[in-house]
């Protein structure tokens, strides 16, 4: 009476009743659990001192993460790309998200002024098209959500 359904591994539930030219009908896959987001920039040094809050479900293919990342810098960072790496599954086909908090002030950011946007492609996230100046920093923070499809 308080049991799960357990389905055999590659079984799911067949929606093939239902009308419509999907590829596939069966409902096999739904995950939920946390990971651990890598930071790295290519003009200096990134140390991720906390990933606690990091998270991910994936529904099918659909994939939502986010990302809650503590961070330290040494001083040749400066003005730069980051790259959060790891995501918990490969990107097919690309993704979205947005940086949806920083202990940053507007000024912090680097030309054009902040923006929140991320791409996702292959196991990482950037940021679209903007650079942070990240030097002068004992330490930061940043939380991201993002989505995309996974293979």
């Amino acid at each position: 009476a308080n049991d799960n359904i357990v389905m055999a591994n590659g079984k799911g539930i067949d929606f093939s009743a239902t009308s419509g030219t999907g590829t596939s009908e069966l409902f096999d896959d739904y995950e939920e659990g946390t990971w651990n987001p890598t930071v790295s920039s290519a003009a200096g040094t990134v140390t991720v001192t906390s990933t606690s809050g990091s998270t991910y479900t994936k529904i099918g293919r659909t994939v939502q993460v986010n990302a809650s990342i503590t961070m330290t810098t040494d001083a040749s960072v400066g003005t730069s790309d980051l790259t959060i790496g790891g995501l918990p599954f490969a990107v097919v086909g690309g993704g979205t998200g947005n940086l949806t908090y920083s202990n940053f002030s507007s000024g912090d950011y680097g030309a054009g002024g902040a923006h929140g946007l991320v791409r996702l492609l292959g196991s990482n996230m950037f940021h679209a098209n903007r650079s942070i100046n990240i030097s002068g920093r004992s330490s930061f923070a940043f939380i991201y959500y993002a989505v995309y499809t996974a293979s």
